[in-house]
């Protein structure tokens, strides 16, 4: 987890939670921030003495889905913000099963360094932003507490995890593993061409200790 902590460290040193400035920010109120079978071996029955050679198997490379598996960039639909707010969280202790707005700073595939907040959606936006006397932009606020780092909540095996794609605003179906390549700026060959990860937020579902959701929130 040590090592875990120091990538986290070095990602915030390094900018990671600031986009360039031609490229889209979220705002956190006092802050800007921006998810076969065997072959048989029957042999057939012959009355004659036969001898057959059989060609050595020849090595094949890997096939783009099998070197990409998991990493399908497949549109898929965005993530919903219902309701009037994410769920709220305690200040430590066990955290409670429920869709939470989070900024990533990194991960080791297994378990991603996050912080949690509380986003506003609609008219609570609204209501919300006033009692900082600030203004409701893009239909989210997030405010600058409560908030609160996880290090130690894992991805479940089938986490379902997507990205933005900044130019197109579509959500696009990842895995962990491919998360920490695109979040290095190094994703796989199964990434658009054109795509460039930005750290906008994600929402994280957490159930039973385990994050089975982390969508990013593509933001104008």
């Amino acid at each position: 987890m040590n090592r875990l902590r120091r990538l986290a460290v070095a990602a915030a040193a390094a900018g990671a939670l600031t986009a360039c400035s031609t490229e889209p920010t979220l705002k956190i109120s006092g802050a800007t921030t921006t998810t076969m079978s065997s072959p048989s071996s029957t042999v057939p029955e012959s009355t004659a003495l036969t001898t057959t050679t059989t060609p050595a198997p020849q090595p094949t490379a890997p096939s783009t889905e099998q070197a990409t598996a998991g990493a399908t960039y497949e549109v898929v639909d965005p993530p919903m913000l219902d309701g009037a707010q994410t769920d709220t969280f305690t200040a430590d202790g066990e955290v409670a099963d429920g869709r939470y707005w989070v900024v990533y700073h990194g991960s080791d595939g297994v378990t991603p360094y996050i912080t949690l907040y509380v986003a506003y959606f609609g008219e609570a936006c609204v209501a919300k932003a006033a009692e900082f006397d600030d203004e409701c932009f893009n239909d989210i606020f997030v405010t600058p507490t409560p908030m609160r780092d996880l290090i130690d909540i894992p991805f479940s095996d089938t986490a379902y995890i997507t990205v933005a794609d900044v130019r197109t605003a579509d959500s696009l179906l990842i895995d962990a593993a491919e998360l920490v390549l695109a979040s290095t700026g190094t994703p796989s060959a199964a990434a658009p061409e054109s795509f460039e990860f930005i750290p906008f937020a994600f929402v994280a579902t957490i159930v039973d200790g385990e994050i089975i959701g982390f969508e990013q929130v593509w933001t104008p």
